[in-house]
């Protein structure tokens, strides 16, 4: 389907899926609460993880929203849909095995 210009508020294209739940395949460095193969939900809407909105957990009322162009996977950034998903923070990620957030400090 093609969009006509200026329907979404974000850049395309993006490949959709904003309520993500899988598998991790790999980390980078300095993240040590998952390991490949773990089972994960991933959180929806990503902020910019340091204004006040999201210092509070309200990653959704991002201060800076406009300025990111994107507000999660499968909102403006590759979602839950593609063949793999980047995500680039752990702390928007659940261990799904236990249902128990965990978030790191960005």
């Amino acid at each position: 389907m093609e969009w006509p210009p200026a329907t979404l508020p974000y850049p395309l294209p993006f490949t959709l899926g904003h309520e993500t739940a899988g598998w991790v395949e790999a980390v980078g460095a300095g993240v040590p609460t998952f390991r490949p193969g773990d089972p994960v939900l991933v959180y929806g809407p990503w902020g910019c993880g340091v204004c006040r909105r999201c210092a509070q957990g309200a990653e959704n009322y991002c201060e800076r929203a406009a300025e990111i162009r994107a507000a999660g996977g499968g909102l403006g950034r590759d979602g839950g849909m593609a063949e793999y998903m980047l995500v680039p923070s752990a702390r928007f990620f659940a261990l799904a095995g236990r249902l128990i957030a965990r978030y790191i400090e960005p």
